[in-house]
Formats: structure tokens, sequence, C-alpha cells
């Protein structure tokens, strides 16, 4: 190998450490502003799982005996109204405590 070719080939490697360390920079940054790994904005996260349960189940008890509409629950959650209906058909009716009169969510103590 040429000494010509060896010179451009540490430039290549030092050009390459530089860029490495750009990178990651850039990455340090983007994760201070909230950016996920995956490459999607990051939000507030509110975890794996069960985050509606955990909001919903108090609100409905601390509603006492009048209940709490599904509206009510959708405006204190900043959600659809839709999304709690479907929270409550795929979730919250598998609760034994949850009880639907009308339209009124109610917790019954067993």
């Amino acid at each position: 190998m040429k000494s010509s070719q060896l010179r451009q080939i540490a430039d290549l490697l030092e050009r390459r450490e530089n860029l490495l360390e750009e990178l990651a920079g850039v990455e340090n940054q983007l994760r201070a502003s909230g950016w996920k790994e995956d490459g999607q904005p990051g939000a507030p996260s509110q975890g794996r799982g069960g985050y509606l349960k955990n909001t919903i189940i108090p609100l409905i008890q601390s509603a006492g005996d009048s209940g709490i509409t599904i509206d009510q629950l959708a405006q204190a959650l900043q959600r659809s109204s839709q999304r709690i209906n479907i929270w409550y058909h795929m979730t919250g009716r598998k609760i034994p405590n949850i009880q639907r009169v009308g339209s009124k969510l109610h917790w019954r103590e067993q």
C-alpha cells in the first residue's frame, strides 16, 4: 500500500471519529428534548398498560352513590368518550365492583 493511500485512510478514519462524536452529541440533545430511541416524539409516558384502569377506578370510586357518566370520565381524563366506552366494554365490565346503571358507572363494594 502506498503512503498516500495510508494517509487517505487515516484521514477518513479521523473524519469518521469526528462524525461519530458529533452524532453522539446530537443523540444526547434529542434525548434531552424528549425524543425516544425508536424515532417517535417523546410524550409523557403512562407506562405499559393499566393507565386508564388506574385513573378511571379512583374517579368512579370518588363519584359515590350518584355514579359518573362516560362523558364526565372522558372530560376528566381528557380522552374521547368513545375511548372510555371501549375501555369499559373491553376491561371495565370484567371488574366486579364496577356496575353500569343506565348511562352511569357505579362502584359497588363486594
